[in-house]
């Protein structure tokens, strides 16, 4: 039966004229039939070579089926298969040997690992590098090296370390490339220690680095913001022999983004000449990134002003990190302006430049402005994205116009948009600011049925809605839900509930979730203790709001408004000597009291 390969085969011949010459593979001046099994071969490394893959498989199941084709041909097919990323294909020819009896030998499982490992399916390179084992193949550090570069994708640093062990064990000696690709494996996961302990490893088995490898650990220290130890690792490379390059500084400054050190960055920026190395378009977004982060826009629109007399041309990418620094400083007219001169540096905004240039305008809750925008993307033919929908909402929210919010999140089902949790947020937030605390709620359960997620910041914004209509109960419920669901409430959560009992006077439940949070350890914080004194207030328990007053100064300092809520509760009972009491101890802690502060002590002296 003709196997799975030789019927796609054919059909293709088929399709593309059974008379078709391979003139850019061929090597001889015949068909392809009938060629001798060295011929053969080097026509299709010569298709491997010039990308043609297609051409390659045909040649090669035109002479298979005369038996010209042999281990060596097929392994240069299936590294034809490699060089084009077929690797379905190229599995498929390592099956079609055992089919047409021809034994697999170390080159073609290599070839075969290889093209695994460049679409990121680390399962089948892991199950290739066992068959091979278990045909008394014998695997080497090419094999090894291109099994675990298949784990790059998945960040399974620790397999591919123990494949590392493997080796040794083996007695199969590890080169740089097979460093490279676990330290490749652990800076997609951000695992710089394992990073850098592999690179000291190196220095200690002999292997000599390269820039890759520098340039993989230094960018394994982006996700901590490492910049101390990407620059003593930039020091180091004159001393180890390796060449500096572009690609290297620009992963250096990368780690400057995380911390906002945007000083150290420019500092890299300036020291390149005198490191003999040229920046390029990348150096400068790295560096605006930095420096949009740390919300400095003002010095990332001043390189990019720069740029034309170093001969470097922006792109979009420098255009959206400009954008950014926009985007945090509220500056939706700077981004208007941008996005209208992007034309002019013939740049063509995407749809994360409209996304960026919305969620400045949310900073300001210029929902008019957001619109407008959102109506340019439609009228450019952008195809809007769930977040484009997510910063349109937060700009709608923020300005009030709640209605206009829900409009929006109900407009993801006619984009075809699945709503995430960013989206419902959005709009559960909006029926918080207007009070609508059951619509909040109902959006919390239809992200129960979606099966989306909630978070912390979902509660959170549903539980705002309750504090206009205080109720405290149903408050305490979604509370309950919340950690049914093994979320941990954090101390925004207890704030707000503490503030719904407050307004509730409900005095002996915010005493008991005050010191609920000591349990659960959650910091009580100045807004915490004031809530639940002033609920002592309200409901006229001045011992009650003293002892809470106490433990306050214990752990935290005190401003007026937790005296003013003490002295209150003092005024609501008439005990205007503890009020006065109270009153003289402001001044002792140098808390300047206010106008509430006299008038509620001289109202407690009049109830007496």
């Amino acid at each position: 039966m003709e196997s799975l390969l030789g019927f796609f085969l054919s059909a293709q011949r088929l399709a593309e004229g059974h008379g078709q010459q391979l003139s850019t593979c061929r090597l001889s001046p015949g068909r392809g039939f009938g060629m001798d099994a060295k011929l053969l071969t080097a026509s299709i490394s010569q298709c491997g070579k010039s990308m043609h893959w297609r051409k390659a498989l045909l040649l090669l199941h035109e002479n298979a089926q005369q038996q010209q084709a042999n281990i060596i041909t097929y392994s240069a097919a299936i590294h034809a298969c490699v060089q084009g990323t077929e690797w379905r294909w190229s599995l498929q020819l390592l099956e079609d040997l055992g089919a047409r009896l021809i034994h697999a030998n170390e080159i073609a499982y290599n070839s075969a690992i290889t093209s695994c490992s460049l679409a990121g399916d680390w399962q089948r390179a892991q199950w290739l590098l066992e068959d091979c084992d278990s045909r008394d193949l014998q695997p080497n550090v090419i094999t090894y090296s291109s099994a675990i570069s298949a784990h790059k994708a998945s960040g399974n640093w620790e397999l591919a370390l123990s494949l590392l062990c493997d080796m040794r064990e083996l007695v199969i000696q590890a080169n740089h490339i097979t460093y490279n690709a676990v330290i490749s494996t652990a800076e997609s996961g951000g695992y710089w220690q394992v990073a850098v302990c592999l690179l000291h490893q190196m220095e200690v088995c002999q292997v000599q680095a390269s820039a890759v490898t520098y340039t993989s650990v230094i960018s394994a220290c982006k996700g901590e913001g490492k910049w101390q130890l990407a620059w003593s690792l930039l020091d180091d490379l004159q001393d180890v022999d390796v060449q500096a390059s572009v690609i290297l500084f620009n992963a250096a400054i990368c780690t400057c983004e995380h911390v906002a050190n945007w000083q150290q960055a420019l500092l890299v920026l300036q020291t390149l000449p005198s490191r003999q190395v040229l920046p390029d378009v990348i150096t400068f977004n790295a560096v605006i990134s930095v420096l949009s982060s740390a919300r400095e826009w003002q010095r990332a629109e001043q390189l990019l002003v720069e740029l034309p007399a170093l001969l470097i041309q922006a792109n979009i990418i420098t255009a959206n990190a400009i954008l950014c620094a926009y985007e945090v400083a509220g500056g939706w007219a700077r981004a208007q302006c941008l996005l209208q001169d992007l034309d002019a540096q013939k740049l063509q905004a995407n749809i994360v430049s409209y996304n960026t240039a919305i969620s400045a305008c949310a900073w300001d809750g210029e929902w008019q402005k957001a619109l407008g925008f959102l109506r340019e993307v439609l009228a450019r033919e952008l195809h809007p994205d769930v977040f484009t929908m997510v910063a349109a909402i937060s700009a709608c929210d923020r300005a009030g116009v709640w209605q206009r919010a829900l409009e929006l999140f109900m407009h993801l089902n006619e984009e075809h948009l699945e709503a995430n949790v960013f989206a419902y947020n959005a709009a559960i937030s909006a029926c918080q600011r207007a009070g609508q605390s059951l619509r909040g709620e109902r959006l919390l359960q239809e992200m129960q049925q979606k099966a989306v997620r909630a978070n912390v910041i979902s509660y959170n914004s549903a539980l705002r809605a309750y504090e206009r209509g205080g109720r405290w109960q149903m408050a305490l419920v979604l509370l309950e839900e919340l950690e049914a669901r093994s979320m941990q409430a954090d101390a925004v959560t207890y704030n707000i509930l503490l503030s719904i009992l407050e307004k509730s006077r409900q005095w002996q439940k915010a005493k008991w979730l005050l010191r609920e949070l000591h349990g659960r350890r959650v910091e009580r914080s100045l807004v915490a203790y004031n809530s639940a004194i002033s609920a002592c207030e309200k409901g006229g328990k001045w011992q009650q709001a003293h002892q809470l007053l106490l433990e306050l100064c214990s752990e935290v300092q005190p401003d007026v408004i937790s005296y003013n809520a003490a002295i209150g509760a003092c005024e609501r009972q008439g005990a205007w000597q503890h009020a006065q009491s109270l009153l003289r101890e402001l001044g002792q802690k140098d808390i300047k009291p206010n106008l509430i502060s006299y008038s509620s002590s001289i109202s407690a002296c009049e109830r007496d």
